[in-house]
């Protein structure tokens, strides 16, 4: 009775040793996360900076084009005042 006590005790720490080692490899496995969310974050910064960038290009493009239309309207408005008082428009 006390042999099968002590064989099923040492199978108990068996056990226990072998998922004490398991938590050993997972807690190396899981080790360098915190440095691959740092990473991760700083990713994303690049990833905002690059769509903010883009945006930029949009609105300047999109200004660009707003711009351009002024100054044919302007020149428009010059050229028919210049031609309703008979000047050459400079």
């Amino acid at each position: 009775m006390i042999a099968a006590h002590n064989d099923r005790l040492k199978y108990g720490e068996h056990r226990f040793s072998k998922i004490e080692s398991v938590l050993d490899e997972i807690a190396l496995a899981v080790k360098p996360i915190p440095s691959m969310q740092a990473d991760i974050a700083a990713t994303k910064d690049a990833v905002e900076v690059i769509s903010t960038v883009k945006s930029v290009g949009k609105f300047i493009k999109w200004l660009s084009a707003i711009i351009a239309a002024i100054s044919v309207v302007i020149v428009a408005v010059k050229v028919t005042a210049a031609s309703f008082i008979g000047v050459t428009p400079k």
